[in-house]
C-alpha cells in the first residue's frame, strides 16, 4: 500500500486514476494511465470529453523543476496537454491553469481544532444531510456541489446548527471539493476540526493519507485562494505540490 500519492510514479498513477470524478483540468475520468518515462517520471493519460478524446503528458518534477523542464515537451499536438507536478512555483507566463494538492498523514499533525464543535458523519447515499451541506457551501463559496456517490458526508454543528461540511471519498482518500465553513464562523478552527475528523475516518477505513485538491480560479491566486491555501498549509501537510498546465510553445 502506498504511504502517499507522491511516494512513487506508480502510487501517483493509482491515485490519479481514483480522483477523476473531480473533473478538474488534470483529474478527469481516465480511459488509461501509462508510465512512459523515468527521468523525470512521465505519465501519459487519456480521457474522453464528449465525443472527442483528450490526452496529457504529466511530468513529475517534484524537486528541481528547472532541470526537469529542460526535458519537458511543449505543444505536442492538438488535444494533448502538458502538465507539470512540482513543489516549486513556476513563473506565471509558463502556464494557464494552476492547482494545489495537499497531502496529510492520518496520524495527525494538525492544528488544535475547535472543541465545541460536534461533527456528524453520514455514510454514502444518505440524503438527510445534503440540505445542511448546501446551506454551508452557499455561505462558504457561493454555490453547491453534491457529493460523489462513494463519499461520506461530514457536518459540523454548533448549538445544533450546521456551520461546516466536508465530503470524504474512501476510494481516493480525498476530501472532495475541500473543507467548507459558513462565512460567519470563519477563523474558529471549525475547518480544522473537519479535517481532523476526515483523517480519523480515513484511518478507520485503513488509509494512510488524506488528500485535498484546490483548483485556483486564475493564473494568480484570488483572495479566496490565498485564504484556502493558508488554511491547508497551516494544518501541517505531509506534502504540498502544484499542478500546472503549460501553455503551448509558439
Amino acid at each position: 500500500m502506498c504511504v502517499y500519492p507522491f511516494e512513487s510514479v506508480d502510487c501517483f498513477s493509482g491515485w490519479l486514476g481514483s480522483i477523476g470524478y473531480l473533473g478538474v483540468f488534470w483529474a478527469r475520468s481516465v480511459a488509461s494511465v501509462e508510465v512512459v518515462g523515468g527521468d523525470p517520471p512521465v505519465v501519459f493519460v487519456r480521457w474522453r470529453r464528449g465525443r472527442r478524446w483528450r490526452a496529457a503528458y504529466i511530468y513529475l518534477c517534484l524537486d528541481g523543476v528547472e532541470n526537469c523542464l529542460e526535458g519537458v515537451g511543449r505543444g505536442p499536438g492538438e488535444g494533448v496537454a502538458v502538465l507539470v507536478v512540482t513543489r516549486d512555483v513556476l513563473p506565471s507566463g509558463l502556464y494557464d491553469r494552476w492547482s494545489k494538492v495537499f497531502i496529510y498523514s492520518v496520524d495527525g499533525g494538525f492544528l488544535q481544532p475547535n472543541g465545541e464543535v460536534v461533527v456528524e458523519v453520514y455514510p454514502p447515499g444518505e440524503a438527510e444531510p445534503l440540505r445542511m451541506v448546501e446551506a454551508v457551501q452557499r455561505s462558504s463559496w457561493g454555490f453547491y456541489v453534491s457529493p460523489p456517490r462513494e463519499s461520506y458526508v461530514l457536518i459540523a454543528k454548533m448549538g445544533g446548527d450546521p456551520v461546516g461540511s466536508a465530503y470524504y471519498n474512501p476510494v481516493s482518500s480525498n476530501v472532495d471539493y475541500g473543507i467548507h465553513v459558513a462565512r460567519p464562523f470563519w477563523r474558529r478552527r471549525i475547518g480544522t476540526r473537519l479535517l481532523v475528523e476526515a483523517a480519523r475516518l480515513a484511518r478507520r477505513l485503513g488509509k494512510n493519507y488524506l488528500s485535498v485538491v484546490r483548483v485556483l480560479r486564475g493564473v494568480r491566486p484570488t483572495r479566496s485562494d490565498v485564504r484556502a491555501i493558508s488554511f491547508y498549509r497551516a494544518n501541517n501537510p505531509l506534502d504540498e505540490a502544484n499542478v500546472y498546465r503549460l501553455v503551448a510553445s509558439p
